[in-house]
């Protein structure tokens, strides 16, 4: 998830956050932890998006890790992430949003 000034701002060619620099990675999460992410960090942000994104897990640069307060381990992706691998965004304006979009998106996952 960013907000819409973030993703108008990156780069053309890769989605990049302002924490990649500090963090060496980019935060993302799974349809099934969508909505705890967006309770968390996101809630009450305006112009917030939800960015589909295409990532093989064969990918190395993928790497799912223990993250204090969380049950699962989340997905981190070392490496910036080429825009044409964003598939969708969504817009999300509430909790309600974000779970219509985990609900339409976890029969993607294994």
């Amino acid at each position: 998830m960013c907000s819409l000034d973030q993703w108008l701002t990156v780069d053309n060619e890769f989605y990049v956050p302002v924490s990649f620099k500090n963090e060496g990675f980019i935060h993302l999460s799974t349809a099934d932890e969508l909505v705890e992410t967006y309770l968390r960090y996101f809630q009450g942000t305006d112009g917030l998006l939800c960015l589909e994104i295409s990532i093989s897990v064969d990918d190395t640069r993928l790497v799912f890790e223990p993250v204090e307060g969380r049950e699962s381990e989340m997905p981190h992706f070392y490496g910036k992430i080429p825009k044409n691998n964003v598939n969708q965004l969504f817009r999300i304006y509430d909790e309600n949003d974000a779970q219509k979009i985990a609900d339409q998106h976890s029969e993607f996952q294994e």
